[in-house]
């Protein structure tokens, strides 16, 4: 049975309109099963400017360094934690190379939530285990104005 698990982050979006910046990443660890991303969710708020924005799901070829641990949740409180290794941008995360954009989630800067969801476990984007490629997944914002308040909450199973 997998067991659920979800990292949120409060941030805000580049500096610099119609800049990427990514917000969490995720690696999977030694010798960790199969993780699989279940969700992704995105809501802006405070905001009164007029525009549109995105949240990108990437996969890396190799792994993104720098930011700061963002430990997932269990969905459920008395399941065991979780395996993969998370990092949000407290400090900055530099992209992991080779990106490939597996999910994209459009948004209006004027405020409102945003997301995507896998309808079945194979529909689900899945990260190897041990490193292998995908190395990581890293979610990246970016608005057509800069500095945005925005939520971002990533879930994902780990197991059968």
């Amino acid at each position: 049975m997998p067991l659920y698990y979800d990292t949120t982050r409060q941030t805000t979006t580049n500096g610099s309109g119609n800049t990427k910046t990514v917000h969490l990443a995720f690696m999977t660890a030694t010798p960790q099963e199969t993780a699989r991303i279940t969700g992704v969710y995105v809501d802006i708020y405070n905001s009164s400017t007029v525009g549109s924005g995105f949240l990108m799901v990437q996969d890396a070829a190799s792994r993104a360094s720098g930011g700061t641990v963002a430990t997932p949740r269990p969905r459920n409180l008395r399941t065991t934690a979780a395996q993969l290794i998370g990092t949000q941008d407290g400090s900055a995360i530099t992209a992991g190379g080779t990106l490939t954009t597996r999910v994209y989630i459009g948004f209006a800067q004027t405020g409102g939530q945003n997301g995507w969801v896998a309808v079945e476990p194979a529909a689900a984007v899945q990260m190897m285990s041990s490193g292998s490629n995908p190395a990581d997944i890293e979610v990246a914002s970016q608005t057509t104005t800069a500095s945005q308040n925005i939520n971002v909450q990533f879930e994902h199973c780990e197991g059968t």
